[in-house]
C-alpha cells in the first residue's frame, strides 16, 4: 500500500528509483493525499462449512474486536518464497501499521465500512505489504519480521458455547450461544500493493483503488456432539444420561494454546500443544451439564396399556483448538457414557460403557473444519422363546395285587 501523504521533497536515491519505475511515476499526484483503507472477506473451507460467530465482514465490529494489521512499505515489497514460504521484512522496510486495530463501522463508512483510529496515507512512490488476523489483540499477537508469520498466544483450548432451555426432565441443550466466543481468524498476507493498483482495483465500489482486501480463514475447529436415543422404546419410562465424556480432548478453557502460521501465504498454522491427555466432560462433574439429561421421558403404564416415551435430543457445541489425539498411550479419541434406564414397571438399571474407539468417526480436529458427532443410545430388547417341550418319559407299568 502507498502512504497517504505525498513526498514532494524526495531524496536523490528515491528519485532515481522512481525514474526506473514508470508505474510509480504514473501514480504520483501532486495535489491529492489518499487514505489507506481495508476490506475483508472469508476463505471458503475446503472440508466443511462452518456457521459461527464471525461469518461476514459486518461481524468485525469494534465490540467484537475488529482485526489487527501490520503494514510495511518498501521500494519493492517482496513476495514470500521457499518451502514453507516466508518473507523477510526485518530490513529495508518502514513500519506503517504496527498491529493496528481495524473495525467495521457501518455500510456508509468509506472503503466498504471499515475504519481505524489514526489515518495513514499512501506513499505513492512505495510498495506495501500487509498482514492481518482477528480479533485484534494488543498483548498476545506478534509477527516474526524474519518470516512474516503471525503468532497468537493465550488461546483457550476449548470454548463451550452450548445453550439450554427448560429445567428438570425438560432440560434440553439445543444450540449454541456465540456471544462470548472468541472466533480466531488468520488472513493470507498481501504484497505488491500500490495506490491505484491494489488487490481491489478490479472491483467497482468507490475507494477501491486505495483499499486493500484480506482473505481470512478460521483458526479453530468446531465440534457439535449430538446425543439421542435410537428409538422411543416401549416399556421405558425414561433414559437419563448421567455421564458423557471424550478422552484425549481439551477439557477446560483455562488450558491455553498458541498458534503460529505455517507460512504468511495462508491462514493455516500449527498449535502448541498439538494433543491433549485430558478428558472433555460433557455431562457429569464439571461438564456442560453437571446433572443428568433425559433423552427419553414420559413413558407410562396404565393397566395393560404401555405408552412409549417421548424423544428429547440433546446437542452440545464447542470451539476447539485443533489437535490430534495422542494421550494416555493411545492415538484415539475415546468415548465414555453412563445412563440410567427406568422401566414403566418400576425396575431401574444403570449402564456404563467405556473407551469406545472414535477413530473411524472422529480421527482429529483440523483447523477451519466443523465436525458433528451424533451418539445414539440403542437398546436391544430381551426376547424369549421355547426351544422344546420335552415329552413324557414312560416308565414300565407296574402291577400291585392287594389281598
Amino acid at each position: 500500500m502507498k502512504k497517504s501523504y505525498l513526498m514532494i521533497a524526495a531524496t536523490a536515491t528515491l528519485l532515481a528509483a522512481c525514474q526506473r519505475n514508470e508505474v510509480f511515476k504514473d501514480l504520483v499526484d501532486d495535489n491529492e493525499t489518499v487514505m489507506i483503507g481495508f476490506e475483508t472477506f472469508h476463505e471458503k473451507a475446503t472440508k466443511a462449512t462452518a456457521t459461527d460467530a464471525i461469518s461476514a465482514p459486518e461481524n468485525m465490529t469494534s465490540a467484537h474486536g475488529g482485526f489487527g494489521v501490520w503494514g510495511y512499505k518498501a521500494i519493492d515489497a517482496a513476495e514470500a518464497s521457499g518451502t514453507p514460504a516466508t518473507v523477510n521484512i526485518s530490513s529495508g522496510y518502514t513500519t506503517v501499521f504496527n498491529n493496528v486495530k481495524v473495525w467495521y463501522e457501518s455500510s456508509s463508512t468509506k472503503t466498504q465500512g471499515f475504519t481505524y483510529a489514526v489515518p495513514k496515507y499512501w506513499d505513492k512512490n512505495m510498495e506495501y505489504i500487509f498482514f492481518a488476523y482477528a480479533p485484534y489483540d494488543g498483548t498476545n499477537a506478534s509477527i516474526d519480521n524474519a518470516t512474516g508469520k503471525i503468532t497468537i498466544a493465550d488461546i483457550a483450548s476449548i470454548q463451550d458455547v452450548s445453550k439450554s432451555t427448560g429445567s428438570d426432565q425438560a432440560l434440553v441443550y439445543n444450540g449454541s450461544n456465540t456471544a462470548a466466543v472468541t472466533d480466531y481468524l488468520m488472513a493470507t498476507y498481501v504484497t505488491d500493493q500500490k495506490l491505484n493498483a491494489t488487490n481491489q482495483s478490479e472491483k467497482t465500489y468507490d475507494g477501491k483503488n486505495q483499499t486493500v482486501g484480506f482473505t481470512f480463514g478460521h483458526m479453530l475447529s468446531k465440534l457439535q456432539v449430538n446425543l439421542q436415543a435410537s428409538d422411543a422404546y416401549s416399556g421405558i419410562e425414561y433414559i437419563k444420561v448421567t455421564t458423557l465424556s471424550i478422552e484425549n480432548m481439551p477439557a477446560s478453557a483455562s488450558t491455553k494454546a498458541s498458534f503460529t502460521q505455517t507460512s504468511p501465504t495462508a491462514p493455516a498454522g500449527d498449535y502448541t500443544p498439538a494433543s491433549y491427555t485430558s478428558e472433555l466432560s460433557i455431562i457429569g462433574t464439571s461438564g456442560t451439564s453437571t446433572s443428568g439429561l433425559y433423552i427419553l421421558k414420559g413413558g407410562s403404564l396404565s393397566g395393560d396399556v404401555v405408552t412409549a416415551p417421548t424423544a428429547q435430543n440433546q446437542s452440545f457445541n464447542y470451539y476447539v483448538a485443533p489437535n490430534t489425539p495422542a494421550g494416555n498411550g493411545t492415538d484415539k479419541y475415546l468415548l465414555n457414557i453412563g445412563y440410567t434406564i427406568k422401566y414403566v414397571d418400576g425396575i431401574t438399571e444403570n449402564v456404563t460403557i467405556t473407551d469406545v474407539d472414535l477413530s473411524e468417526k472422529l480421527a482429529s480436529l483440523l483447523q477451519n473444519n466443523s465436525y458433528t458427532l451424533t451418539i445414539k443410545v440403542g437398546l436391544n430388547q430381551i426376547f424369549f422363546t421355547v426351544d422344546e417341550i420335552k415329552g413324557w418319559v414312560d416308565q414300565s407299568a407296574q402291577e400291585i395285587e392287594v389281598k
